[in-house]
C-alpha cells in the first residue's frame, strides 16, 4: 500500500519515499500496483516537515513574546534583545536608570547588577523554549503517521 505526500510516494509499510523515476524498482512497483486498480492513500494531515516548521515557528514566535524575571515579564523581540544585550556589554546599566517591562512601567534601578539578571533570565528562558521545540521534534520523530495530525504544538498542559 502506499500514501502520496505532494509530488513523493511512500511505501506505507517501512515508510520509504520513492522517486518518480522509471529506473526505480520501488517506483516500477508502484506503477504495477497503480495499474492492477489499487488507488494510494492521500496525504494524511501534516507530515513530520511540516510539523518541525510549524515547531521553529512557535520556538520563534515564544523566544519575542517576552520573558519573565523579577516579578514581571519582559520584551524579548528582537529589538528589546539587541538593547539588553548592548547595555549588558556596556556594564554599567540603563543611562536612564531603569528598565521598562511589557507593560512599559519604568522598574528601577536599572543598574548593572539588574541589567545582568534580566539578561540571564532572558537566555535561561530562551533554553527552556529551545529544550521543548527540541522534545517536541523528538515526539514527532516517532509518532506513527496516524497520529501526525493530532500532535499539538506548545508547552505540555
Amino acid at each position: 500500500m502506499y500514501r502520496t505526500m505532494g509530488d513523493c510516494i511512500i511505501r506505507v509499510q517501512d515508510g520509504a519515499s520513492i522517486p518518480a523515476d522509471p529506473d526505480n524498482y520501488d517506483y516500477l512497483d508502484y506503477l504495477a500496483w497503480i495499474a492492477e486498480g489499487n488507488t494510494p492513500l492521500p496525504a494524511a494531515g501534516p507530515g513530520r516537515t511540516q510539523l518541525n516548521a510549524r515547531i521553529n515557528t512557535w520556538r520563534t514566535q515564544m523566544e519575542s513574546s517576552g520573558f519573565p524575571a523579577l516579578g514581571r515579564w519582559w520584551d524579548s523581540d528582537d529589538m528589546a534583545r539587541e538593547r539588553l544585550t548592548l547595555t549588558l556589554l556596556a556594564g554599567q546599566g540603563s543611562p536612564v536608570g531603569y528598565w521598562k517591562d511589557v507593560e512599559n512601567n519604568a522598574v528601577a534601578p536599572g543598574d548593572a547588577a539588574m541589567i545582568a539578571t534580566l539578561y540571564g533570565a532572558m537566555v535561561e528562558y530562551g533554553a527552556l523554549i529551545f529544550a521543548r521545540a527540541e522534545q517536541m521534534k523528538a515526539e514527532v520523530a516517532v509518532l506513527p503517521d496516524s497520529a501526525l495530525a493530532d500532535y499539538r504544538i506548545g508547552w505540555p498542559a
